[in-house]
């Protein structure tokens, strides 16, 4: 059992050197895709869907914070 362990400890061992070597590698460039696309719209979109969750949540807990001190 103890062998088996030490085993299995050795194969971790080399596949994550394996990994590790693997990780210094360039990542691939992109570039010529993503210059062709403007994001700027996608970003506002997600920010005014996002404001607007934030407006309802801040409706919701202001109204029930008013509604707790009118029921004392």
């Amino acid at each position: 059992m103890k062998g088996f362990k030490r085993a299995q400890a050795l194969a971790f061992a080399m596949v994550l050197a394996l990994f590790s070597s693997v990780s210094r590698a360039a990542p691939p460039d992109f570039s010529d895709l993503t210059d062709a696309v403007d994001f700027s719209t996608l970003n506002t979109a997600l920010l005014a869907v996002f404001a607007a969750l934030a407006a309802v949540f801040i409706l919701l807990r202001g109204g029930s914070l008013i509604l707790a001190k009118i029921r004392r």
